[in-house]
């Protein structure tokens, strides 16, 4: 199986998946595919009905949503992968929490050939990382909405959830980074073998 030079980031809302990827875009000459902003034409696309999801979402119900829309996200990112190559994958909050075995398996065999896949997380810590990310989230620019309560919980699923761990090559502990140290911290890891 033939590796692919991309660099996919996964982790938790506010852990600067964003913020990282654009440093990185820039360092490296890349483009930055962001799964969250595919979603809608994907779904047009593949004419999928995503009311129920957009309802999900508009009532706050982030946990029901992920919940109950994991088989569109592996659609999602099978497309996004297959269709993008040399890039950089910005999974989004939603691709960091995947409850099934069957959904976690399948997306271990459609991430495999990627060397280069980082979970982005503030510490080792629970209690740590939840109060870093709650901290980032009321500490945003007021362009950016804070955390709703539903979203830190899903937040809370990603850290503890074993998912995103057995998934990512490699894990960058960011709690005390900027995000200039923590694409540094990348670069240092890359490998294109």
């Amino acid at each position: 199986m033939k590796c692919r030079t991309d660099i996919i980031l996964i982790g938790p809302m506010r852990v600067g998946k964003s913020s990282t990827a654009k440093i990185l875009s820039e360092r490296l000459n890349k483009p930055i595919i962001n799964l969250d902003n595919l979603r809608r034409t994907f779904s047009e696309q593949e004419k999928i009905n995503v009311d129920e999801f957009r309802e999900l979402i508009d009532t706050g119900q982030i946990c029901k949503y992920y919940e109950t829309s994991r088989a569109f996200e592996l659609k999602l990112v099978n497309f996004v992968i297959n269709e993008h190559c040399d890039c950089i994958f910005d999974f989004g909050g939603g691709n960091a929490s995947y409850e099934s075995d069957e959904h976690t398996l399948r997306l271990k065999e459609m991430l495999a050939p990627f060397n280069n896949s980082f979970l982005l997380l503030p510490s080792n810590d629970l209690i740590d990382s939840m109060m870093t990310l709650n901290r980032r989230s009321i500490n945003r620019p007021p362009k950016f909405q804070p955390l709703s309560e539903e979203q830190l919980k899903f937040n809370n699923k990603i850290l503890t959830f074993h998912f995103a761990h057995s998934i990512a090559k490699h894990r960058i502990l960011n709690e005390h980074m900027s995000i200039e140290e923590t694409a540094n911290t990348i670069l240092e890891k890359l490998t294109f073998n």
